[in-house]
């Protein structure tokens, strides 16, 4: 397969494009077919509020579980049967049920990781177990690595902060100035690395297993 195409086809693995769908003919349309970043007008700050819409393999943040792996296995054209899943079941602290923590496949383009995380659904006591990271990673070359940027650069748009060559962020930070030490959902791109994370669910996690203590002074 010529270079473009295989190219082309990783482009269409990383937005969520079926390679059935994809056009390996021209570039155009997947140039502008998903950004990373959506203005949804401002706070009352005057702040731009963004929301991250980026996906990768198919898979979003906060999707539910059996939708991530269904999605994954779809768009990867991977039986969901060959998906490795974590030995070890996880504990819900809202609930106590356990989950599954993470499920991974292996493919010619690379690996997939996605986690999950259990969140409270709004209003119950009740819990949904939602994706809160996607990882994909490329074997590591020079090649590799400058062809997930291009790639990434092309799919996601504009970015947040631009670390050099090596790392850019794309993240719903209002101020737009730093994506590596807030909590706001982030997408980053690193050599060979694509990361989908909204550090929120595991910081909700730990404010549960906080007491709620009175103060005595």
């Amino acid at each position: 397969m010529q270079k473009s195409a295989t190219l082309l086809l990783l482009l269409g693995a990383l937005s969520g494009v079926s390679y059935a769908e994809t056009d390996v003919s021209s570039t155009d349309e997947l140039n502008t077919s998903r950004h990373a970043l959506v203005n949804q007008g401002e706070n009352e700050d005057g702040e731009t509020i963004y929301h991250l819409q980026a996906s990768i393999a198919g898979v979003n943040l906060g999707m539910p579980q059996s939708e991530a792996i269904t999605a994954l296995s779809t768009y990867l054209a991977v039986p969901s049967s060959d998906l490795i899943t974590d030995n070890f079941r996880a504990t819900s602290p809202i609930t106590q049920a356990t989950y599954t923590r993470y499920v991974k496949v292996r493919t010619e383009t690379g690996d997939y990781s996605v986690y999950f995380s259990p969140t409270k659904i709004d209003g119950t006591e009740q819990e949904a177990i939602v994706v809160s990271r996607v990882i994909y990673r490329m074997e590591w070359s020079r090649e590799n690595a400058e062809n997930l940027r291009q790639a990434a650069q092309s799919l996601y748009g504009p970015a947040t902060q631009v670390d050099g060559d090596a790392t850019t962020y794309w993240c719903t930070d209002p101020k737009q100035e730093s994506c590596t030490t807030n909590t706001f959902p982030r997408l980053r791109y690193s050599n060979t690395t694509l990361e989908l994370v909204d550090p929120g669910y595991a910081i909700a996690l730990k404010e549960l297993g906080r007491p709620n203590v009175a103060p005595i002074f």
